[in-house]
């Protein structure tokens, strides 16, 4: 069973996803920001990256499957049946990392939207607060 080679564009979208949940991170609860509306920039990136990340799991998968009936298709139903069962348990596990980038990438959208939403509540209270 070897793993497919789509598998690294995936795990490059899982990392850079990570990189840019830090960095938004330390935006949000960083001490020296001076403008709470620029949070907000960038918030769409983790969207992007569930997309991409489903886009290449799906594409990754018709490649192989294409592959693999290009490769076997002179062969006799039983080993068909058995080298499709093999490909099916080695290809799952590009679908599964591709799915479940999308769902982490996904809720690490929500977190942020929901951790700049209470910044710029914050703010506003403050705002009101001093203006007041």
């Amino acid at each position: 069973v070897h793993p497919s080679p789509f598998l690294w564009p995936i795990a490059l979208l899982a990392l850079a996803a990570i990189v840019f949940t830090v960095w938004k991170l330390t935006q949000i609860f960083s001490r020296q920001r001076k403008n709470v509306r620029r949070l907000r920039a960038g918030l769409g990136v983790p969207l992007f990256f569930a997309g991409a990340s489903i886009a290449i799991a799906f594409l990754g998968f018709l490649y192989h499957l294409q592959r693999f009936f290009r490769l076997n298709a002179d062969g006799a139903p039983e080993t068909l049946f058995m080298s499709f069962a093999g490909w099916m348990v080695s290809i799952s596990s590009l679908m599964t990392i591709g799915v479940l980038t999308a769902i982490l990438a996904g809720m690490v959208w929500f977190a942020l939207s929901s951790l700049v939403m209470h910044s710029e509540a914050r703010e506003k209270q403050r705002l009101l607060q001093t203006a007041g």
